[in-house]
């Protein structure tokens, strides 16, 4: 079966990230503070000594890679698979704004957090099967070696939930902070 070393790396602060607000897929920036978080941590990266590297095609994952990895040659492939989870409705607002404007759905996904999806948004069952998939492809495609995975916190956390074949509800607490590293052996096939 085999496994591949997978370091997954939230992308640094954006705007949103500050304001409390659910970016999901919105494709925001970091903003300075994220840079500097990113630009920080490649000396880590660099320690990781990563293969290769994926993203997530979304900004703020792509300039964080492309500062954390900063002169090391290691190629960096984008991966859409690898986006936070889409938020529908609920992307750009903060959680009070969700619970006074979607009082409703909000409360039907509180209750049931894994498979209740927010207004035209992706639910967290979805989210974690589609990071398992390409998470499980890019172990087969690298099979013992040492993998930087730059993706978003909602998405790292799903994966990390997925993986530990406990409730995927564990996500929640999963959460990785901005720029934070967290390493895991990723099996060639994983079901969900």
């Amino acid at each position: 079966m085999g496994t591949a070393s997978l370091y997954f790396l939230r992308h640094g602060e954006t705007a949103w990230n500050r304001e409390g607000r659910w970016q999901g897929q919105t494709d925001l920036e970091l903003n300075e503070v994220g840079r500097d978080q990113a630009r920080a941590v490649a000396a880590q990266v660099a320690a990781i000594r990563p293969e290769i590297a994926y993203a997530s095609d979304l900004k703020r994952a792509v300039q964080t890679a492309e500062l954390a990895l900063g002169e090391l040659p290691v190629e960096l492939r984008l991966r859409p698979e690898l986006r936070e989870a889409h938020f529908g409705l609920w992307e750009g607002l903060s959680v009070p704004d969700i619970m006074r404007d979607h009082a409703a759905a909000w409360n039907a996904r509180k209750l049931d957090v894994v498979d209740v999806a927010p207004p035209q948004g992706e639910s967290l069952r979805r989210l974690a099967q589609r990071m398992a998939t390409a998470l499980c492809e890019i172990a087969r495609t690298h099979r013992g070696q040492r993998v930087l995975v730059v993706s978003h916190g909602f998405a790292i956390a799903a994966a990390l939930a997925a993986r530990q074949a406990g409730p995927l509800s564990a996500a929640q607490t999963l959460i990785p902070k901005n720029c934070e590293v967290v390493e895991t052996l990723w099996p060639t096939e994983l079901e969900i």
